[in-house]
């Protein structure tokens, strides 16, 4: 027992030692960047607060930041002096057209809160590219930024598209569309909807090819592609469609009936608004 109080002794004696020895440090946290980043704000900044954070509390996030998208994917940033003719497009095809409809709170309400853009596609092991991506009703990740010219239509169009695609989602995130839609081509959604042309799936009753991938995609994709498109462009689409022409009248229907009777949107003046926004650019 003595043995036992005497060892003790000596391990608090040496404890006691080494605690009075001890030095007080401090750690130097900037190293560590804890604190973000930081940067003075510059006219990409000050546009995006001015034309969208402010009026519709939206952030646009293109400084890179690789936690915000899929790791395992090889991304580039953004080029910074696209950021303002993007979302400048953006604004004027996808948020002027609703705004004028619905008013300026719809947007603010109804909108995602934040805009990721990166510079590249995602390119997917299948050979597919994402160009777009809708999370949880509250951030849009737009891809293939570095690649916008005013002067290439197609590209514009399939940029403006996505847009429009992604708000759709958003929009049934917050209020679903009814289950009948899915009954109208139960059997024609396919994982591998990429190995169809677009023109073959319109004569199956899909308005794209990707709108074969899910039930949700589908009703999206004929937002979209209705609101880009325009209504003559749309129209003649159907009448190709021979044996689809039924299932896609019958899908664009639905659409119109969910956008006027959920949120108090003519398609046709909808429409309209955004073929003027378009052909102004």
């Amino acid at each position: 027992m003595k043995n036992i109080l005497r060892k003790l002794s000596t391990a608090l004696i040496v404890l006691l030692s080494l605690s009075s020895c001890k030095k007080e440090e401090t750690l130097d946290a900037s190293a560590l960047r804890l604190g973000g980043d930081k940067w003075e704000k510059n006219e990409v900044d000050n546009w995006v607060y001015n034309n969208l954070t402010k009026p519709y509390n939206i952030e646009v996030k293109y400084k890179w930041d690789r936690t915000e998208l899929t790791m395992n994917k090889t991304l580039v940033p953004p080029k910074e002096e696209l950021v303002i003719p993007v979302m400048e497009a953006m604004k004027k095809v996808w948020i002027d057209p609703y705004e004028f409809i619905k008013g300026p709170h719809f947007i603010k309400e109804m909108g995602q809160k934040q805009f990721v853009m990166v510079g590249s596609v995602e390119y997917n092991s299948n050979g597919t590219v994402v160009l777009g991506q809708a999370e949880g009703g509250r951030k849009i990740t737009l891809f293939e930024i570095n690649n916008y010219d005013k002067a290439n239509k197609p590209l514009i169009r399939r940029m403006l598209k996505t847009m429009h695609h992604e708000f759709a989602h958003i929009l049934h995130q917050k209020k679903m569309f009814t289950p009948l839609y899915g009954q109208v081509t139960p059997g024609g959604y396919d994982a591998t909807w990429f190995n169809y042309t677009d023109e073959e799936v319109l004569k199956m009753g899909f308005i794209s090819s990707y709108a074969r991938n899910t039930i949700e995609d589908d009703f999206v994709e004929m937002i979209a592609i209705m609101l880009v498109s325009g209504k003559t462009d749309f129209n003649a689409m159907i009448n190709r469609a021979g044996t689809g022409k039924a299932a896609l009248q019958q899908k664009e229907q639905y659409v119109r009936q969910y956008m006027l009777e959920t949120w108090g949107i003519d398609m046709d003046e909808l429409q309209a608004k955004t073929q003027e926004a378009i052909n102004a650019l």
